[in-house]
């Protein structure tokens, strides 16, 4: 018996959902099939791949490894396909693209219309995650690529391009002395003014880092559990106090919310977008396309690190 490029889907499917009878719903087929088309493969490798008595399941010692080199091999397979459509000049198929919640409402709309416009053979899948949730569905292959603020833990696994960087500003409430300001010192915010995204949302932990760096405390606050940006403007807009948003996202604000919006003095608090993919992504002319529809819509001035400072996620 040969091991099969079936198999070794199954394999990693397996790996990515952590259960058979999800790896199976991703794969097309039934559990039966894909658990005996497993057991075959264990056999003619002589060694357990999976240790089922665990729930969720998870890889054997070996079976790290042998998913591992299953992954590059699957990987290789699929650049025969798209060595094709190189050759061709045809820009088609399916990306999948990653995006973190604070980036996604606000950049998506832009990007994908232009990339359908452009090339109406490709079919995109938008995914919104929280940054480590996406670095985890690259490494398994649920996504293709993943547009997140950088630099990300264990970055040196993936591959990044740096896109563009996206200033942060200040929403406050009208009647508060921050509204009065026409530029906002760091030093000068009362953290007990500040909402925040909740745990896990990497705006937050720049947020805490930009006003660490300016010796801030971020003691003596309330704490609001949001995921969502639009919620953390309603809190300023009925309890007073600030929020910091991403340039973008001010994009999106009524006119009179608009005039709410403070810069910062001095050189200019940012994050850095990047797009990542795992090292062994096949469709670079898919991934190619998606840079051009993205770089068509970013404004000029979002593409240059000129007077800004990157404020770190962790």
């Amino acid at each position: 018996m040969n091991v099969t490029l079936t198999q070794l889907q199954y394999l990693t499917a397996v790996d990515s959902y952590r259960n058979f009878v999800k790896a199976a719903e991703s794969c097309f087929v039934t559990q039966p099939t894909l658990s005996m088309q497993i057991q075959k493969l264990e056999e003619h490798l002589g060694v357990k791949l999976f240790d089922r008595s665990r729930l969720p399941v998870v890889p054997t010692q070996i079976g790290v490894e042998v998913i591992a080199q299953a992954r590059i091999v699957l990987n290789e397979a699929a650049k025969i396909e798209q060595i094709i459509l190189d050759m061709k000049g045809e820009v088609k198929g399916e990306i999948r693209v990653g995006l973190i919640p604070t980036l996604g409402p606000y950049l998506a709309p832009l990007f994908a219309p232009q990339l359908i416009k452009a090339y109406p053979e490709v079919n995109i899948t938008l995914v919104e995650n929280t940054t480590k949730e996406l670095v985890e569905m690259l490494r398994t292959e649920q996504i293709d690529c993943a547009l997140m603020a950088g630099p990300v833990e264990n970055e040196s696994e993936l591959y990044a391009k740096t896109l563009f960087f996206e200033s942060f500003v200040a929403y406050t409430h009208e009647n508060s002395s921050y509204y009065m300001m026409k530029r906002i010192k760091t030093e000068e915010i009362n953290t007990r003014d500040l909402w925040l995204l909740n745990e896990g949302h990497c705006l937050r932990n720049q947020v805490i880092n930009l006003c660490r760096d300016k010796g801030t405390s971020m003691s003596g606050r309330i704490e609001y559990d949001s995921g969502s940006l639009d919620s953390l403007i309603r809190m300023v807009d009925k309890n007073r106090g600030l929020t910091i948003l991403p340039e973008l996202a001010v994009r999106d604000l009524s006119e009179k919310r608009k005039e709410k919006v403070r810069e910062f003095t001095g050189v200019i608090p940012s994050r850095e977008i990047k797009l990542y993919t795992h090292r062994a992504f096949p469709k670079q002319i898919l991934l190619n396309a998606l840079i051009d529809a993205l770089n068509q819509v970013i404004p000029d001035s979002m593409k240059h690190k000129k007077e800004r400072i990157v404020i770190k996620a962790f």
